[in-house]
């Protein structure tokens, strides 16, 4: 038998910064820093009898794991907050004639009548400073409503403009059910 033992205070930090992206635009909608900081103390050691170690600590117990895992439940807990503050979006995957074909199907919430604003992609914003991006215009073209849901994807019908082109943006207006009026005032573009 031989091995060591001893008292010790161990700190474990650690943090991670996280941004939560509109994947249509590129655009930055949350940041967020989480934080997890963890002490312990107490005897340690490993003792080795004839090849078998009955001791040492696993990831998870050590100060540096339960540091990962309080950082890990803040980040975790902060996306879905937010999450449930961003709109429903997903995008055109084709038009075939009247029908708008939507990536998205039962399991996303959608239903039959749901109406939809069309965005299209528009120029790639640039920072002169920096030359970085922080996202595309988007324009508004139109609006579809929701007549068939599949299992992995929806066909609209175009309402009103334009129905878009592949890879357009599309938004549920929830609670609406008619078009929104538009005066002259209001931005066609974010």
């Amino acid at each position: 038998v031989k091995g060591s033992i001893g008292l010790a205070k161990v700190e474990g930090y650690i943090a991670m910064d996280m941004s939560i992206f509109d994947a249509g635009t590129g655009a930055i909608l949350y940041s967020h820093r989480s934080e997890g900081k963890a002490e312990k103390q107490g005897m340690v050691g490993d003792v080795y009898v004839t090849g078998m170690n009955i001791g040492g600590g696993e990831f998870q117990k050590t100060a540096l794991g339960e540091a990962l895992q309080k950082a890990t439940q803040d980040a975790v807990s902060f996306m879905v907050n937010q999450m449930e503050t961003v709109p429903w979006q997903g995008r055109i995957v084709s038009v075939q004639d009247a029908d708008v074909y939507i990536n998205a199907g039962q399991d996303s919430g959608i239903k039959i009548g749901d109406l939809m604003e069309v965005y299209q992609r528009d120029e790639k914003l640039i920072v002169s400073d920096t030359g970085l991006s922080p996202g595309y215009q988007i324009s508004k073209i139109g609006y579809v409503r929701i007549s068939r849901i599949g299992d992995q994807f929806a066909i609209a019908q175009m309402v009103k403009g334009s129905s878009g082109n592949k890879g357009d943006i599309v938004k549920l207006l929830e609670g609406v059910t008619d078009i929104p009026s538009e005066n002259a005032a209001s931005p066609i573009s974010s």
